[in-house]
């Protein structure tokens, strides 16, 4: 093969080659423009669970990102956490260790209750997709 087809072959490589990135990169594209955001998903979570019991732990959890997490004690038997990082209700700086809460199924509303006072939030995790 002589330079001069060795340049030729090289140069119809490399347009094979970005033609090759641009097509793949169409194809993904969708999938990043549809894609849920980190908060609808925990918000989808979170809407699909009943929670009753008392809290038992409020952390952040080194392990999972330093997100904000509450563990709730159901008849000190059964230990559920969920994840309310993004929420800006309020709720997590507000429970206290021993509160009594609760959350319908399918709602975003919790009740804490509280020395006989109960205060309802609201989770809010900015999931605007609904």
């Amino acid at each position: 093969m002589s330079k001069m087809e060795y340049e030729d072959f090289e140069k119809a490589w490399n347009k094979v080659g970005c033609v090759a990135l641009i097509i793949l990169l169409l194809m993904m594209f969708p999938l990043f423009l549809f894609k849920p955001s980190e908060g609808c998903l925990s918000e989808s979570v979170f809407y699909n669970r009943k929670i009753q019991g008392v809290v038992k732990n409020r952390f952040y959890d080194i392990k999972n990102h330093s997100v904000e997490t509450v563990t709730i004690s159901f008849k000190g038997k059964y230990n559920q956490n969920f994840i309310v990082d993004v929420d800006s209700s309020g709720f997590f700086d507000y429970i206290n260790l021993h509160d009594s809460v609760f959350k319908p199924l399918h709602e975003l509303k919790v009740i804490v209750y509280r020395d006989n006072v109960d205060t309802t939030f609201i989770i809010d995790y900015g999931c605007d997709e609904n």
